[in-house]
């Protein structure tokens, strides 16, 4: 009976990648990824590897967190290298990473962030924004981030979202924010659209679908002003006078 291969012993290399793919990275990310004989990463990652990359490349199935201890060990015995977007310890794989197999086997050549990319083309100091993932999350959490006079920017998770946005934003009140759909950030696409209105944004926009969302919060006028905390005060229901506590 042949025993189990146990997780990867050396360090897994993990290279941030962005939009600008293989000539954007520098030569100690470039001759890393030369130098592996397999290479994790999203089919799109993978897709910017030129072909002198002659690594095997395997893409992460899905659901991928369950799968990520499986795939190490049926390659323990190689060089890995993993592949990520942007800086992959920013709501990326290297957390997954470091978790499974502890800090001391996992080393991270990190990328400009798209929230870097996108704080440069904006304008915006880093520290001042709010950062909120919908990447396999529900459009509904980006609720308790809304507050007026807040700068915040969305991660994606495809080019539906910014409509998906716009509307939590009108039915929230905050139909007045204005919004900027940011695409490719860092790449040759690169495209920075015209900021409007979650009130006006157009139903049928179809931005591309590695996008990232700013979003200037405005309340409109006679909004109910809600807390971060559960509960409702009276005023968020209609009633008669008579409220059940």
């Amino acid at each position: 009976m042949t025993a189990a291969r146990s997780a990867p012993t050396a360090a897994v290399l993990v290279v941030g990648i962005g939009a600008d793919g293989w000539e954007g990275l520098p030569d100690a990310a470039r001759r890393a990824l030369l130098d592996a004989e397999v290479v994790l990463g999203g089919p799109r990652q993978l897709d910017l590897l030129p072909p002198e990359c002659a690594a095997e490349r395997v893409p992460w199935p899905s659901p991928l967190r369950p799968a990520v201890p499986g795939l190490l060990a049926a390659h323990a015995d190689r060089r890995i290298a993993v592949l990520a977007s942007g800086d992959p310890m920013f709501h990326g794989i290297g957390r997954t990473l470091t978790e499974v197999l502890g800090p001391g086997a996992v080393h991270v050549l990190p990328h400009p962030s798209s929230v870097s990319h996108a704080c440069a083309r904006l304008g915006w100091p880093v520290e001042d924004v709010q950062v909120v993932t919908l990447v396999g999350r529900p459009t509904a959490r980006l609720a308790a981030a809304l507050h007026d006079g807040r700068r915040l920017l969305v991660l994606s998770a495809d080019a539906g979202t910014p409509g998906e946005i716009a509307a939590l934003l009108r039915d929230r009140g905050f139909g007045p924010s204005r919004m900027r759909v940011l695409e490719q950030l860092g790449g040759v696409k690169e495209r920075t659209g015209e900021a409007g209105t979650a009130d006006g944004w157009p139903e049928h926009s179809a931005p591309d679908p590695l996008n990232i969302v700013a979003v200037e919060c405005r309340r409109a006028p006679g909004t109910l002003r809600l807390g971060a905390v559960p509960g409702l005060p009276d005023e968020a229901f209609e009633h008669d006078g008579q409220l059940t506590k």
